[in-house]
């Protein structure tokens, strides 16, 4: 089918700590390894398994957010709204996705393993 790269929607929701809480969490945003034990498993087996078929891996850091990194505003629902995050806290969780898949960490692989996770070839988000 000629495919050579796949993009993974990494999703800063599900792998924030303590994601539903209003108050952020004391906790070095910026590494990986802060985060909750097997918050990045799906991650890591994608590009593990990407890699290993010879694709290159974009992961695009997206939301929604966790509630903690969100402005509270009242809506109709009672509910924060997502899609406006604190820029500062984003691009904390951007540096742990680069920081954790830049080819130098190394984590548990399905078998329970540790070994270098695969540098993926672009962490970014697309305009």
């Amino acid at each position: 089918m000629g495919v050579d790269r796949v993009r993974v929607s990494v999703v800063w929701q599900l792998l924030a700590p303590k994601a539903s809480a209003s108050k952020k969490p004391t906790f070095d945003a910026t590494n990986p390894n802060a985060y909750p034990n097997g918050v990045w498993f799906r991650d890591d087996f994608l590009d593990r398994v990407a890699t290993q078929d010879g694709l290159q891996v974009y992961f695009q850091p997206t939301g929604p957010a966790p509630t903690w990194a969100t402005t509270p505003r009242k809506l109709a629902q009672g509910y924060r709204w997502s899609h406006d995050p604190n820029a500062t806290d984003y691009g904390q969780f951007v540096q742990a996705v680069a920081k954790r898949y830049n080819g130098n960490l190394v984590a548990p692989n399905a078998t329970g393993q540790s070994t270098k996770l695969p540098a993926v070839s672009l962490v970014g988000h697309l305009e």
